[in-house]
């Protein structure tokens, strides 16, 4: 008898775990983006990342682009975000979807926020020169705006770079900075161009 009992719910827990990884299969497959939230709800990063990539995969939704980007850590994987980054860049839809999102209530543009992050982790990721290339290129385009991404490459890495760095920012940031015709943005542009002049006169004294 007892053995019997045995068998039935060894049987049952068997057809459980079964029932239960095909759903979990036939969701991953089917809906990556539920099985992203139960990770993302439950702190698990990995399985999060690799779902909501998943998600964005099977729909190529700008929306769901967003969202990975949004949920990926920069400092635990660089290159992958900065592949990301770049994928929003050039999406035909990326001008409609900034419009759409700039009607929301934001500090920053949606087009500050996704240039100014893809030349920050490209500068991190020691591809300066193609970080300000975009600096330079959204500038032109849209003036020296106060979250321009080279004020973000400023704030957020220009402390740790090295004064060579430093030289490379500034040659950019004047060569854009002389041909701003919009008075509040020239004078932005030049607090910022005097503020990294006296960085990089810090540093070379602190070297000597």
């Amino acid at each position: 008898m007892k053995k019997l009992v045995f068998k039935t719910i060894a049987i049952t827990l068997v057809v459980t775990l079964c029932a239960a990884m095909i759903t979990f299969g036939a969701l991953s497959l089917f809906a990556p983006k539920i099985c992203a939230g139960f990770f993302d709800g439950v702190g698990s990063y990995s399985a999060s990342v690799f779902f909501y990539e998943k998600q964005y995969e099977k729909t190529d939704d700008v929306k769901d682009l967003a969202i990975l980007i949004d949920k990926l850590d920069a400092d635990v994987q660089p290159a992958l975000k900065e592949f990301y980054l770049e994928k929003m860049l050039l999406r035909s839809d990326f001008e409609e979807f900034c419009s759409e999102q700039d009607k929301k209530d934001h500090a920053i543009s949606s087009k500050e926020y996704y240039n100014g992050s893809y030349a920050l982790i490209l500068a991190k990721n020691k591809r300066l020169e193609k970080a300000l290339e975009i600096c330079s290129e959204y500038v032109k385009k849209s003036t020296y705006t106060e979250n321009n991404p080279y004020r973000l490459i400023l704030s957020d890495y220009a402390d740790g770079a090295t004064i060579e760095e430093l030289k490379e920012i500034k040659n950019s940031l004047n060569v854009r900075r002389i041909y701003l015709d919009n008075d509040e943005g020239r004078k932005l542009a030049d607090q910022d161009f005097k503020a990294l002049d006296t960085l990089i006169q810090q540093k070379q004294e602190t070297e000597d």
